[in-house]
């Protein structure tokens, strides 16, 4: 009991200790400010260089640096005044000078440095509809009869990793690896006297390379639009049907299910082009985009593939058509903001004193 009570009374020291430490770097920085006033600035770093360390919550720290860069500045430091500038934008990224009151040595120090984030990451999430495009019929009948219509086969999902590099406030770069597990649907005649409906599943890892060109703004809102390629990997899928008889002459039938690993390509090319806008939320943003992905392949593997699939065209009286993937889907990332604050190159900055 005596030992925690000792640590309670050890903990109460401390506590009150800190705060009288707080109080008394707080008027330092009050005195500080009446030197600067004065122009008496030879006296600043000396007074409050120690709590800049250990004596100040945020706000008062970012006040204080700021204080002791001027003073650096005005007494023709630029070295120094430049590494505790670095300090500054180290605890406060988005820091921002005030055009109308900061002096505008501070402002040619403030604009010789990178302020702007360099890159963003986060999570994207991406909802969508798969719709397939025939290519070209592969039917056990006649392909007037078969007659194959292909669908969404519900709602798709897109889930990865986006990051984007800033090459300046307008264009970004974005790579966006993820997993997009598509649903498809074909439905198709056989022989008049029965209808197949296909519903297929299709697993891919796909790397999504992209442009953003930011074209408008308004306060937090910037819109763009994009465009890009994106390379997919074909990772495993499934095929599950039902076999509907005409007039109702039989029961319908459903088949066991099928991989699809021998039907598929392994890989696929799309291109990209949407729109959206970022909703900036000071360090780190909100990204919304619609984006429409063209399939530039074939998905069909083979004709040796539907020989192969002894299942496919006994089970289901079905075989594989050639077709492409066309995605419809809706984007959303909750990315944050990096920042790499170094001079800017061949930045020949002149700091014209006014004592």
């Amino acid at each position: 009991m005596k030992y925690y009570i000792s640590l309670f009374i050890l903990f109460g020291i401390l506590m009150v200790r800190s705060a009288k430490a707080q109080d008394d770097c707080f008027l330092k920085l009050t005195e500080a400010e009446k030197l600067f006033e004065n122009g008496q600035i030879e006296q600043i770093p000396n007074l409050i260089t120690n709590c800049i360390e250990s004596g100040y919550n945020r706000e008062n720290k970012i006040r204080a640096l700021k204080l002791l860069t001027l003073a650096y500045l005005f007494d023709d430091n630029t070295i120094k005044a430049e590494k505790t500038l670095l300090k500054l934008l180290k605890i406060d990224p988005e820091y921002k000078v005030n055009q109308a009151v900061d002096p505008v040595e501070f402002i040619k120090l403030y604009n010789s440095f990178n302020t702007t984030p360099v890159f963003s990451i986060g999570p994207i999430f991406s909802p969508s509809l798969t719709m397939p495009y025939l290519l070209e019929p592969i039917s056990l009948n006649d392909f007037s009869e078969s007659n194959p219509k292909y669908s969404s086969g519900g709602m798709s999902i897109t889930a990865g990793i986006k990051a984007s590099y800033h090459l300046n406030h307008i264009w970004d770069i974005n790579l966006e690896p993820s997993f997009s597990f598509l649903k498809s649907k074909v439905i198709e005649n056989n022989y008049s006297k029965s209808i197949v409906t296909i519903t297929e599943t299709m697993n891919y890892i796909t790397f999504p390379i992209s442009g953003s060109y930011y074209f408008y703004k308004i306060n937090n809102f910037q819109f763009f639009g994009e465009a890009g390629a994106s390379f997919d990997l074909f990772l495993s899928g499934n095929i599950n049907g039902i076999i509907s008889y005409n007039n109702n002459e039989l029961a319908p039938e459903e088949p066991s299910e099928i991989q699809t690993k021998e039907l598929r390509k392994p890989y696929n090319l799309m291109s990209i082009i949407g729109a959206g806008t970022k909703i900036d939320l000071g360090r780190s943003n909100i990204q919304v985009c619609f984006r429409y992905k063209v399939g530039l392949m074939n998905q069909g593997n083979s004709d040796q593939a539907n020989l192969i699939n002894e299942s496919l065209n006994w089970d289901y009286i079905y075989q594989d058509n050639l077709f492409s993937i066309n995605n419809l889907s809706f984007a959303i990332s909750f990315n944050r903001e990096f920042y790499v604050h170094r001079k800017k190159p061949n930045n020949q900055t002149n700091y014209d004193v006014i004592r």
